[in-house]
């Protein structure tokens, strides 16, 4: 009995333990993901357009961009023809333009513009232009500043045509060549004749024409169509015909394919 009277009183004067709620009765609290860095600074460049899938692009002539004539007639909407201003920006749309309609690459498209333009004053988002040499689609013309203060920059229209002439390609400009196409021994007059295509903005809309040599012209669609030098390549390139074989019979040329001499 004195036991049992202990057990009872120890019992009773212990302080009841405190019992916390059970885990699952605790709602879920999500931990926060850390704050993101401040983007109070930071001004991210305007995007390029995306790459269209490798089922979309066609394969094309090369086509090369006059990117000076381009950057000022794109310039002149904005600025007047008061303040020549060099817009990166032109050349930017022009470049898109041939990407979404024409599936362009950078193997078949090239923007030729000289290195200067990279600080000159005239020159509009020039970030624009590292973006499009980056990315493959524009090459800077070689320029250089003496001491003295003397810059040296060789003709960019030279580039041009001859980059021109060198795969076979097309030219989208506005620029006539005269001064080009009047040397003697011209090897560009076929390009500037035949294979320059001109172009416009509406606002921020560029345009080719459909016709571009007039009505009478080859189209668009066949003067961009790869020439069979430019889709076998410059080390594929077929044989030349062999001309009929001739050869001089008592002081005559006698041809295996007419079958008679001739005199």
């Amino acid at each position: 009995m004195l036991l049992q009277h202990f057990i009872f009183n120890v019992v009773n004067n212990l302080a009841p333990m405190a019992v916390g709620p059970s885990l699952s009765a605790v709602p879920h609290q999500p931990i926060s993901a850390p704050p993101l860095p401040s983007t109070q600074f930071y001004q991210p460049p305007p995007p390029m357009a995306p790459a269209l899938p490798a089922s979309n692009h066609r394969k094309t002539r090369m086509v090369v961009l006059d990117g000076s004539n381009i950057a000022y007639h794109h310039g002149a909407k904005y600025y007047g023809a008061r303040e020549k201003v060099f817009s990166s920006y032109g050349i930017l749309l022009a470049v898109e333009y041939l990407q979404k309609t024409y599936g362009a690459t950078n193997e078949n498209t090239k923007v030729i513009v000289p290195n200067y333009r990279r600080t000159d004053r005239a020159t509009r988002d020039s970030h624009l232009l590292d973006q499009l040499h980056a990315s493959g689609y524009l090459v800077f013309s070689p320029c250089k500043t003496m001491p003295g203060g003397r810059r040296i920059m060789p003709y960019d229209d030279r580039f041009i045509l001859d980059l021109a002439v060198a795969t076979d390609g097309v030219v989208i400009s506005n620029d006539k060549y005269e001064d080009l196409r009047t040397e003697q021994n011209c090897k560009y007059r076929d390009v500037i004749d035949n294979r320059v295509i001109m172009f416009m903005f509406a606002e921020d809309i560029f345009m080719i024409p459909t016709d571009p040599m007039g009505r009478s012209g080859p189209t668009l669609e066949n003067l961009l169509r790869p020439s069979r030098w430019h889709s076998q390549g410059m080390n594929n390139r077929p044989a030349p015909v062999a001309r009929p074989e001739t050869r001089v019979l008592s002081c005559e040329l006698f041809s295996p394919v007419l079958a008679y001499p001739i005199y």
